[in-house]
């Protein structure tokens, strides 16, 4: 079903996001939330991980 198929997209960003797999994380998250929009988890991760990721880029940013 649509809904199993966005859990196994969201369960695959769990476990990139744990490895810092941040565009793996987020892109497995738009792909839960394109199969059923109303899957919140998947939402708040999906946010979590693209300011993590906006972080990121700033600090890479200050070192050079």
């Amino acid at each position: 079903s649509t809904h199993q198929l966005a859990q196994a997209e969201f369960k695959r960003g769990l476990l990139a996001f744990q490895k810092q797999d941040l565009d793996g994380a987020i892109a497995a998250w738009d792909k839960a939330l394109a199969l059923e929009p109303t899957c919140k988890d998947a939402e708040l991760n999906r946010a979590q991980a693209l300011r993590l990721k906006e972080k990121l880029r700033l600090l890479k940013g200050k070192q050079g």
